[in-house]
């Protein structure tokens, strides 16, 4: 059975199916912090409701007792109570089988969410896991940001081009909250229920991401007259040096790891699939492969490194540091 994803639970709430006891189980602090604000929201549409009924305990601080005690009272001029309990995993649970009978009937009118940055190992909280709704907030692998912002965007009514996420993939990384955040100012721009592409994203986020990509490409081909008026250009409207290199050195990394894996005789697909890209990924980053053999992949990487050391330490220019740069991928 597939694993229930943040985006369903979320999907749940929107379609107000709330549940009495929620388990929200993991090291991303983004998604333990956007779920507790949407049931929040549904949950008490009015502020005074909230004032009177939201009770916020810490497993650091308080006890199992106060959490016990808390979510068995009665609302107070509202439907529900809820009470949030962050850092549960940290709580001594001092008397389990009062928490067992509590999950075994739990009160109707309280919404009671364990937050826990990782799972316990005692027998408790495989009843837990059994009892509650869980809500996976793990970590999201670099591979996955694009994947995970498309997702974000459907459930904003925004159609992403999985180029535009990628694009804010790699100039945020995995910042989850600044990622939403600049998916609300496109938006804001653009409208619900339209598609986003790369030229929207440049121009919202000011990232110059169109320009970083073609650059990337221009090298990728050994385009030498492109690569430089690219860059002239990427300086020019004020893209930090250190951030065009970031972009680059990921870039060439995932060509590197792809040359070695065809070096083993990996097919296309096979890489891939190992790689875990979406097919426009693996084009581009196959454009490399053929154009640079591991040897010369190795030393791009070299180079890129060495422009970080000395953008952040040399007296040289950023225009001169980057056509150099643009020199010698281009020449090798």
């Amino acid at each position: 059975m597939a694993e229930v994803s943040f985006f369903d639970r979320i999907k749940e709430l929107d379609k107000g199916e709330i549940a009495p006891i929620y388990y929200l189980v993991g090291q991303e602090d983004y998604f333990h912090d956007r779920f507790i604000q949407k049931i929040t929201q549904v949950i008490f549409p009015d502020r005074a409701a909230r004032d009177l009924n939201l009770t916020v305990l810490y497993g650091t601080e308080d006890t199992l007792q106060q959490v016990l005690s808390a979510a068995a009272s009665f609302p107070m001029m509202a439907d529900r109570r809820l009470v949030i309990v962050r850092s549960f995993n940290k709580m001594s649970i001092g008397d389990p089988e009062a928490l067992s009978k509590y999950l075994q009937h739990p009160q109707k009118t309280t919404c009671l969410i364990l937050s826990a940055s990782e799972d316990g190992k005692a027998k408790i909280y495989r009843e837990i896991r059994e009892k509650a709704v869980l809500v996976p907030c793990k970590p999201i692998r670099e591979y996955q940001i694009a994947g995970w912002l498309v997702d974000l965007a459907k459930s904003k009514n925004i159609e992403l081009s999985p180029e535009a996420a990628q694009m804010m993939a790699d100039h945020l990384g995995p910042h989850l909250l600044a990622l939403e955040k600049e998916l609300d100012k496109l938006r804001d721009f653009k409208g619900e229920g339209v598609r986003i592409t790369l030229q929207d994203v440049a121009e919202v986020t000011g990232t110059s991401g169109a320009d970083i990509f073609a650059l990337q490409k221009a090298l990728a081909v050994r385009d030498l007259n492109k690569s430089l008026s690219i860059s002239k250009r990427l300086l020019e409207s004020g893209t930090d040096l250190i951030n065009i290199n970031a972009v680059l050195f990921a870039y060439f990394k995932k060509a590197l790891i792809a040359a070695s894996l065809k070096k083993r005789r990996r097919t296309q697909d096979e890489i891939g699939r190992e790689l875990k890209m979406a097919p426009f990924q693996l084009k581009q980053t196959m454009m490399a492969v053929n154009n640079f053999d591991y040897k010369k992949l190795k030393e791009i990487i070299k180079l890129l490194s060495e422009l970080d050391v000395q953008s952040k330490t040399s007296s040289v220019s950023p225009a001169a540091a980057l056509q150099m740069l643009c020199f010698k991928i281009c020449r090798l």
